[in-house]
């Protein structure tokens, strides 16, 4: 589970030349497919949104973790690790141990490919602040890791592996993102940089115009109601760009990514923290069953129960990046308030 124990969100942006870290394993030489796109293998699906936008028809994805699948179970399939052994052009990942169980598959097939280019999104363009005054880092606990090569530490967790990887769902980190990945495809391929730099442009407007949007509807909720309760901490960041005080380490006792059953009693334990704190509603991540966290709330008292997703869905709400930005706050806007969002 993760830990975000500050206020952390907003993030600070170098040139390309001063801070971003492009991880590289040797020499690169752009292959292309047959269609004579660049072929950009992606982590996970915000990621690769934000590579379609920006790519537009001069680049192929192929998404290593499909839309609706849990990051931290999902193997990614024989023939999107071909592609990564084979002809990828460029590996975007989030970075910061969110590719953790894909990393042994990941690091085999990397192995094959002492040429390609990882570019680690994350830790290459985020700070932190966690205070007004100074720079800080959202820190988590580590989970559990199967035997890995630590020969690749420093591509997949970063200088700073305690820092929680969820960026990417505040909008503001999102187009620290979208400036990267425009940065790297135009340096790979400088023919159409001009296209991937409009690209960018036209996306970034968006992304800032959905964070508008998020803004106003998040200021609709009552201050008495601005503080929730959810079953993984992944989403501080969303809450701390609006306003809204999350308490993940609540539902740490009850192991959610390692068991589906936990006792009563530490089910009951979590409830009377929850009434203890004066928390108004509770959130689970869309893989947590939904059963552990009504039993929770009905202990608790509580009748604001909602679901939120750290990935993509395969459904018209929630299947792009701006759309799944928006998803995710009217989900706490109508739990919080009980009204309904359009």
């Amino acid at each position: 589970m993760h830990k975000h124990p500050g206020s952390g969100r907003r993030i600070v942006w170098w040139s390309l030349g001063l801070v971003v870290v492009l991880l590289m394993l040797g020499p690169t030489s752009l292959a292309k497919n047959a269609a004579g796109q660049v072929v950009a293998v992606v982590s996970f699906s915000p990621i690769a949104d934000m590579v379609r936008n920006v790519g537009g028809d001069q680049v192929e994805v192929v998404l290593a973790v499909p839309n609706g699948q849990n990051m931290h179970f999902f193997e990614p399939a024989a023939t999107v690790l071909a592609r990564l052994a084979g002809d990828a052009d460029v590996f975007f990942i989030n970075g910061l141990n969110l590719e953790f169980a894909q990393r042994p598959l990941y690091e085999s097939a990397l192995g094959e490919r002492p040429d390609l280019r990882v570019v680690n999104l994350a830790h290459s363009v985020l700070i932190f602040r966690a205070e007004l005054e100074g720079l800080g880092r959202a820190e988590f606990r580590r989970s559990p890791l199967r035997p890995l090569n630590p020969a690749f530490d420093e591509l997949f967790l970063g200088p700073v592996d305690n820092t929680d990887p969820h960026a990417f769902l505040d909008p503001e980190n999102g187009i620290a993102y979208v400036k990267m990945i425009r940065d790297v495809l135009s340096e790979i391929d400088p023919e159409n940089a001009s296209s991937y730099a409009a690209n960018a442009e036209t996306y970034i407007a968006q992304i800032e115009a959905v964070d508008q949007q998020i803004a106003a509807l998040m200021a609709t909720i009552p201050p008495e109601l601005r503080r929730i309760a959810t079953t993984g901490e992944g989403f501080n960041y969303m809450a701390a760009r609006y306003g809204i005080s999350l308490e993940g380490e609540l539902f740490d006792t009850l192991n959610l990514g390692v068991t589906t059953d936990p006792s009563p009693q530490a089910l009951a334990n979590v409830a009377r923290q929850i009434r203890a704190l004066g928390i108004p509603a509770i959130f689970r991540e869309f893989t947590i069953d939904a059963a552990i966290t009504e039993a929770v709330a009905r202990a608790a008292g509580l009748t604001k129960v909602g679901t939120l997703s750290e990935v993509l869905l395969p459904s018209p709400e929630w299947d792009t990046y701006l759309e799944y930005l928006l998803a995710n706050a009217r989900v706490v806007v109508e739990t919080l308030t009980g009204r309904p969002v359009s």
